[in-house]
Parts: C-alpha cells; structure tokens; sequence
C-alpha cells in the first residue's frame, strides 16, 4: 500500500478514515535484485532542478547541474521500486520504477512551494488551488505528526494536476497502484 502527503501535516476528515499514512514506501519487497536507476528531475519551467535529494529503499542520490541522477549497481525490486525526490523549494516528488531488466529510467517534474495559502488551524479556510478548485479545511481539523490537532498556522502549497496535462506521467506522484483489504 501506498500512501502521500504533500504537506508536513495530515488533514483528518470524518468521512475518511482517521489511519492516514504521511510516509510513502513499499511495505515490503518482494524480489531484490541489483540494478541503476538514472533519471531527469525538473520544474515546472522545463529547467533541471538542481540538488534534489533522490532516495529509494537502499539508496540515494543528488542531481547534478543539469537535474541529472544515477544510482548504479543499487537493490532494487523486481516487481518496483519507490523513488522519492525531495527539495526545499519544491513539493514531495515521487515515481514507481519498474527495473525488471535490470535499468530504469525516471522523468519527475517538480512543483513549486508557494505557500500562498495561510490559516489558523483552529479557524479553517476555504482555499483555492492554483489551476483550479478549492479545498476546504474545517476547523479544528489539522493534525500534527504525532496525530494530535495542531493549533496554528498552517501553510498550503496547491497545483492542480488535470488529467489532460501533457506532463501528467511526470507530475503525477507515484504510480497510483493500490492494494484493497483482499490483497
């Protein structure tokens, strides 16, 4: 199973349940096997993202000047591997790599952190997502990571990801599989 945060706290809401996942990994692997993984990491400008931290289960790595990332001779797992790239300026991104035949290439377009929505926790705020809609934060909703209710202020960062982007396969976080109570 899968799961996502794109921000650094979990919304809770009633209608969902309250066993919310903020860390994204596989839980377990299946068929290691060694492998590289070399990839492309840029923003929403078309231009490389420098330093993004690349990370899989057994390695990790840095792009260089041009967004560039290898990871050579690294574990991997037959049936995928998770890759999460993390940086300051940017949103959470992620793919699922499949390298069964031994490499696999990765393409991920950032999203820029605009923080230009901000509330108190204990108020909410109906905010609009940049590319279209609106979330809506009630209050007295926002957890922190321990599951407690944050009382504060809380910075959103939105873009709206629509299914007729032609960079979809590269925003998209992940790969949207999942795994339902039956397995």
């Amino acid at each position: 199973i899968f799961g996502l945060s794109l921000n650094t706290s979990c919304y809770k809401d009633d209608e969902f349940s309250s066993n919310i996942m903020t860390e994204t990994s596989p839980t377990e692997v299946l068929s290691e096997f060694t492998g590289s993984v070399s990839g492309y990491v840029y923003d929403e400008k078309n231009q490389p993202v420098v330093n993004a931290q690349i990370r899989i289960y057994s390695a990790s790595a840095t792009t260089d000047e041009y967004g560039v990332f290898v990871m050579d001779n690294v574990k991997l797992d037959q049936h995928g591997t998770y890759l999460k790239v993390s940086h300051s300026d940017y949103m959470l991104g992620s793919d699922f790599i499949n390298a069964s035949t031994g490499t696999a290439n990765s393409r991920i377009q950032m999203i820029k952190l605009t923080n230009d929505n901000t509330f108190d926790a204990s108020v909410g705020e109906l905010i609009n997502i940049r590319g279209g809609g609106t979330i809506d934060f009630k209050p007295n909703t926002i957890m922190n990571s321990q599951g407690n209710d944050y009382n504060g202020q809380v910075e959103v960062s939105t873009k709206l990801i629509a299914e007729n982007d032609s960079k979809i396969a590269d925003l998209m976080p992940g790969s949207l599989l999942a795994q339902d109570e039956a397995g």
